[in-house]
């Protein structure tokens, strides 16, 4: 799967018309600002890997966040596709969503963020033990 796939995707319209993307390709990884338009992403900077396979894509602004997990190069295998976003954490008590600040390697601040904001949501299972449900990328 190549980056201009995820326009077939079923989410697509889903995904932040602007925003940041993260993508691991199987020739290098890309963290870079980005526009949608119809004909796909337009990136800020350099999007030097854009033509090799894809592993895993995020697109996230501030509220939403699309992803994308290529598992194999298998024809068969299908990518897990999901958007989350900050909507979906409003009934969530303030407790167990936990933000985490990762601070970004120096190659990948060429676009003018220093660090992501990761929002993890937790939740108690069955047993009372803490379990991580999801998360999101913002910034």
């Amino acid at each position: 799967m190549l980056l201009n796939d995820v326009l077939n995707s079923k989410f697509f319209g889903r995904i932040p018309q602007k925003g940041y993307i993260y993508a691991i390709f199987k020739a290098g990884v890309i963290f870079e600002k980005y526009e949608l338009n119809p004909k796909g992403f337009k990136f800020s900077g350099d999007a030097a890997f854009e033509g090799s396979p894809l592993r895993e894509l995020h697109c996230f602004d501030e509220n939403t966040e699309y992803r994308l997990i290529v598992q194999d190069d298998s024809p068969c295998a299908c990518p897990i596709e999901k958007v989350v976003s900050a909507e979906e954490e409003k009934g969530i008590p303030a407790e167990l969503l936990l933000n985490d600040e990762m601070l970004l390697e120096e190659r990948y601040t060429k676009c003018g963020v220093k660090k992501i904001t990761i929002v993890n949501r937790y939740s108690y299972s069955f047993f009372d033990t803490l379990q991580l449900d999801d998360y999101r990328m913002t910034l």
